[in-house]
């Protein structure tokens, strides 16, 4: 095998054994309904992979990804939602502004030769600084267009789909039954035992039962035991 061929392999082998195993603990994680689910959540991500890859062929480092991402995603739903730009408009406009952001970086790269590192770290700063100045409030996208692009869909053998339209996201929001709030996570009387479980079991994961009838609450914090984590039911103190 070539040389510049083996870090490529290994990555390969590497995943083929964690998502064995994976298959062999959890034997839904075989079809095509998770498959479907990984590749339409990590879309952006491989995406963004394809660039990073020439970057690093090239020997160089951006670690501005993640910030330009969410600063175009902040941008995009302040266009459409405050200044009633057309998505198109919009994507079109995050595209140009993330495109010179880059470009940017790129020029003090290449011309003032500062090392990438330097470069990008400044730059995934500014980015979110500049997300946090357009805003700091969760933007609702609402807008017609928008909605017909989040219902396109292609259907895989065994039940599975890449994307996922309003009407599966509205199926599974029943499922659910959740309620969000800002500090705390509410189940609806039986939503978990009903929804969460079923949701679990498509996933490959078998949740520990619930009573039905109770209304349990789990603040949010780091180091506190969620909905499935222990062996039994838990009841945690509102506080």
């Amino acid at each position: 095998m070539k040389r510049s061929l083996r870090p490529l392999a290994a990555t390969a082998v590497i995943f083929i054994i964690a998502y064995a195993l994976s298959v062999v603990q959890f034997p839904n994680m075989l079809s095509t309904r998770v498959l479907g689910n990984f590749l339409t959540d990590n879309a952006f991500l491989g995406i963004a992979a394809v660039g990073m890859t020439f970057v690093i062929i090239s020997g160089g480092i951006d670690l501005s990804v993640g910030s330009v991402i969410g600063f175009t995603g902040v941008l995009i739903a302040v266009l459409i939602h405050w200044l009633g730009f057309h998505p198109l408009a919009a994507f079109v406009i995050a595209l140009g502004v993330a495109g010179l952001f880059g470009a940017a970086m790129g020029f003090i790269i290449h011309y003032l030769q500062v090392p990438s590192f330097i470069v990008t770290l400044a730059g995934m700063f500014l980015a979110r600084g500049g997300a946090s100045i357009i805003t700091q409030d969760s933007v609702p996208i609402r807008h017609e267009f928008y909605d017909t692009l989040g219902d396109l869909m292609i259907r895989l053998p065994g039940g599975g789909r890449l994307g996922r339209g309003r009407q599966q996201r509205r199926r599974i929001g029943g499922r659910l039954g959740v309620r969000a709030h800002p500090l705390q996570l509410r189940l609806r009387p039986g939503g978990r035992q009903r929804g969460q479980e079923k949701q679990a079991e498509d996933g490959g994961l078998r949740p520990p039962a619930t009573q039905r009838g109770e209304i349990h609450r789990w603040p949010i914090m780091p180091g506190r035991p969620t909905p499935w984590h222990g062996r039994g039911p838990r009841r945690a103190s509102p506080g």
